[in-house]
C-alpha cells in the first residue's frame, strides 16, 4: 500500500530568504500560485526539492542551502536528528504507523526550523537534518533540549487497535566554527551524534577536545571486546 505524503513545505525560516535567493527553496515560496498557473517546470522543482514521503527538504536541497550560506559568509550551524528506536517501532506496529512516525516528526522539526530562523530537510530513512544560523556550543545546547521536547509528544497510530507512542530523537549538532564545506559538517555532527547514542545523554556537540577522544576511547574498548 502507497503511502500518501505530508504536506509539509520546504519553506525557510523567516531571516534566510534573501541569502537563499535563487535555490530551490526560493522557488518553493511561491509554489501555491506556480501550481495554479499549472507550470511544469515549476512542479518539478518541487518534487526535485522535496522529499516525496514528508513534503519538506530533502538532502539536495539541504546541501545547496548550505553551500548558499557559507558562500555568501553565514556557514550554519548543522543539527544531524536521528529518530530512536524506530526499526521497533516500525517492526512492532507496522509500515504505516512507521510512516506517520516520520510524517509527524517531520512536520514538528519543520514548524520549529521554522521558528527558529532555519531549515528542516530528511536525509533518509529516520534521519533529519536542520540548519540554523551560527550558535554557540551553549545556545546549541539549549536547542537541542528544546528541539527533543518538540519531537516528545505523543503520537497516535493504528495498528489492529489504538496505540499511543512518545518519539524521542538523538541529536548531534557541529556549530560554524567546524563547518567549512557540507562533508565536514556532516561528519562533526555524525560524530556528535554517535557521542550522544553512546552516552545516551540525548545530545552532544562537536569540539574536538571533549568529543573525538571520547569517542575513540570507546571505539577502543569495543574493540577490545571483540
Amino acid at each position: 500500500m502507497k503511502t500518501a505524503p505530508c504536506t509539509a513545505r520546504p519553506t525557510l525560516g523567516r531571516g534566510w530568504h534573501s541569502v537563499l535567493a535563487g535555490i530551490a527553496v526560493g522557488v518553493m515560496a511561491a509554489a501555491p500560485a506556480l501550481a495554479y498557473l499549472g507550470s511544469r517546470a515549476s512542479r518539478a522543482e518541487q518534487r526535485a526539492s522535496r522529499d516525496p514521503l514528508t513534503g519538506i527538504s530533502n538532502r539536495g536541497t539541504a546541501l545547496q542551502a548550505f553551500h548558499n550560506l557559507a558562500a555568501g559568509g553565514h556557514p550554519p550551524t548543522v543539527m544531524f536528528v536521528d529518530l530512536d528506536r524506530f526499526k521497533q517501532i516500525n517492526d512492532r506496529y507496522g509500515h504505516l504507523a512507521g510512516d506517520k512516525l516520520i510524517c509527524t516528526v517531520a512536520a514538528r522539526l519543520h514548524r520549529w526550523a521554522w521558528d527558529h530562523d532555519g531549515l528542516a530537510g530528511r536525509l533518509g530513512g529516520d534521519e533529519f537534518i536542520l540548519l540554523i544560523p551560527d550558535t554557540s556550543l551553549t545556545d546549541a545546547a539549549s536547542a537541542a533540549r528544546d528541539l527533543r521536547r518538540a519531537i516528545a509528544k505523543p503520537i497516535t497510530v493504528f495498528h489492529h487497535r489504538r496505540h499511543v507512542i512518545s518519539p524521542s530523537a538523538t541529536v548531534g549538532v557541529s556549530t560554524a566554527a567546524h563547518n567549512r564545506n557540507w562533508t565536514e559538517a556532516l561528519r562533526a555532527a555524525d560524530i556528535a551524534l554517535y557521542h550522544a547514542k553512546r552516552t545516551r545523554s540525548g545530545f552532544a556537540a562537536f569540539d574536538p577536545a571533549t568529543v573525538i577522544p571520547k569517542v575513540l576511547a570507546n571505539a577502543a574498548a569495543q574493540a577490545a571486546t571483540q
